[in-house]
């Protein structure tokens, strides 16, 4: 039997999720916080996650709904139907979802036109989040941002692995307005995959990890490193920027970008996985202690300083942090006595 609102205890939780968004929607343009405990949540079948209600002042302090696990996204999935249709994402958030938080899921098995895991046409933020095995007919395998606001759309903590789209950005696109950006701070982006199968021939399969129409992506302490594209192979395997820019700092890719703090050397993830797009197998992207990506990001104690890693480890470990999702948890030089 379902339970009715306002399910604001765990003895009155609601039994699925859309019922939770749609309390939330109807609270007004205020912030509101959904806490999902472990498990799939698999979309309806008409399509998807859909957050429909934010703040009605786009605005530096913008809030609407976050939608948050409690364990983080090795137990807790938002998934999609899987079959291909109109605009069937993971999560679809609407140009009226200004200021919403997705915070500690797997997104998966969404498959659409645009943003396969996610489609945003607003504001928003996405942390500590795991995009594998979604796809894309054109741009954005894990994710895509049609918006067109000045201020960004941060993604933070987040693993895209395992994704593919037709066009442009496995892992992530940007196509919105020109003011449009993206902020990838703390990502790892690999083993995913553009194909030559979308509607541009002349555009299809670039960017097999991140890439821009228009807008930007701003890449900071990030690794973006052995993705694939079927287009122009091996210098638009990484990212590709087609329209718009896309910037780099202390981040780890192939071409080597110009950007202070740039490497372009193999990350040494504990296991690289076999593979690329929807049929990558999986790996282990944490990093050894004798990764050139340990220590060489630059710190941001706004986040940081309390902060955790995609594993919900310290995200400073060392002094100074870490590229990619996760921070080795030995560093340099560490004794360890065995007895």
């Amino acid at each position: 039997m379902a339970r009715i609102a306002s399910f604001d205890t765990w003895g009155k939780a609601a039994n699925n999720l859309p019922a939770a968004i749609a309390v939330a929607d109807a609270t007004g343009p205020y912030a509101s916080t959904i806490h999902v405990g472990n498990g799939t949540y698999t979309a309806p079948a008409a399509g998807y996650f859909e957050i429909n209600k934010g703040n009605d002042r786009l605005s530096s302090t913008a809030t609407g709904i976050t939608v948050r696990s409690e364990n983080g996204p090795l137990v807790t999935a938002l998934k999609g139907v899987g079959a291909y249709g109109s605009d069937r994402h993971a999560v679809w958030i609407r140009d009226t979802g200004i200021g919403a938080v997705i915070d500690g899921f797997t997104i998966t098995n969404g498959y659409a036109y645009d943003g396969g895991g996610i489609q945003a046409d607003t504001v928003c933020s996405v942390w500590n989040c795991i995009f594998r095995g979604n796809q894309a007919a054109e741009d954005g395998g894990g994710f895509s941002s049609h918006c067109v606001s000045a201020l960004p759309i941060t993604i933070r903590n987040c693993l895209f692995v395992g994704n593919e789209c037709g066009r442009l950005g496995g892992g992530v696109n940007v196509n919105g307005g020109s003011e449009a950006t993206i902020r990838l701070d703390n990502c790892t982006v690999t083993g995913n995959r553009t194909t030559r199968t979308g509607l541009d021939p002349e555009s299809n399969g670039q960017g097999g990890g991140i890439g821009t129409y228009s807008g930007a992506i701003a890449a900071k302490n990030s690794i973006v490193y052995n993705n694939t594209a079927d287009l122009w192979a091996p210098t638009n395997n990484n990212w590709r920027q087609k329209g718009g820019t896309i910037t780099f700092t202390y981040s780890d890719t192939l071409p080597l970008p110009a950007g202070a703090g740039n490497i372009g050397v193999d990350p040494m993830f504990i296991n690289l996985g076999s593979g690329y797009g929807i049929a990558h197998a999986g790996g282990d992207y944490r990093l050894p202690w004798e990764s050139p990506c340990v220590n060489a990001g630059t710190n941001d104690l706004t986040w940081m300083q309390a902060g955790a890693d995609l594993a919900r480890n310290p995200r400073i470990a060392g002094g100074r942090v870490d590229m990619g999702a996760y921070e080795s948890s030995l560093d340099r030089g560490t004794v360890i006595v065995i007895r």
